[in-house]
């Protein structure tokens, strides 16, 4: 009887491992189907929604802070990939400014003159600036020579401010004359 239960025992144990062994290769068969849906999904995302590049010279922000010899810029993340109607995650970065960092403007609503567009310039002009020409609050184009996409703390080649745009909604008089309402026909 002892033999008997022991095969009886080694037998369970047997379907046990194969049971246990049969369950896993037909979940990694699904892990893995799953994984390639996962990824087809992921190509056809990118064809609207590029990763962003390895390399990144340039961030574009507010100025939140100006202080000797820095800038403190806020940003959007250059590393991480937003879809759209995510909230994008903001980046705050500390800007060496120093000798060699250029500063200029441009404003995007002055219209290239007639000799630009002689010359075939038709982007706006840029016009040199300084730093204490910059404020809180503008917005700016900062350029590095080093890649940039990680650094929250790096030194400015050039930076851009972006004249924005003075929208003002035109006054209304302040009381609309009564105008006569049109005779019904008799």
């Amino acid at each position: 009887m002892d033999l008997k239960n022991n095969n009886i025992l080694l037998v369970a144990v047997a379907l046990i491992l194969v049971a246990g062994f049969s369950g896993y290769y037909m979940g990694m068969q699904k892990v893995n189907k799953v994984e390639a849906e996962l990824a087809r999904y992921q190509k056809a995302l990118e064809m609207f929604v590029p990763p962003a590049p390895n390399e990144i010279l340039s961030v574009g922000g507010t100025i939140k802070e100006i202080g000797d010899g820095f800038v403190v810029v806020e940003s959007p993340s250059l590393s991480k990939q937003f879809l759209p109607g995510e909230e994008v995650k903001v980046e705050t970065r500390r800007i060496t400014v120093d000798g060699t960092t250029e500063f200029t403007k441009i404003d995007p609503l002055a219209l290239p003159t007639q000799e630009d567009i002689k010359n075939g310039q038709f982007a706006p002009k840029e016009t040199k600036i300084t730093l204490s020409d910059l404020k809180a609050g503008d917005s700016v184009t900062v350029e590095a020579s080093e890649n940039i996409k990680t650094k929250m703390d790096f030194t400015a080649k050039k930076i851009v401010l972006i004249v924005q745009p003075k929208f003002v909604a035109p006054e209304l008089p302040p009381e609309l004359p009564e105008l006569p309402l049109p005779l019904a026909p008799r």
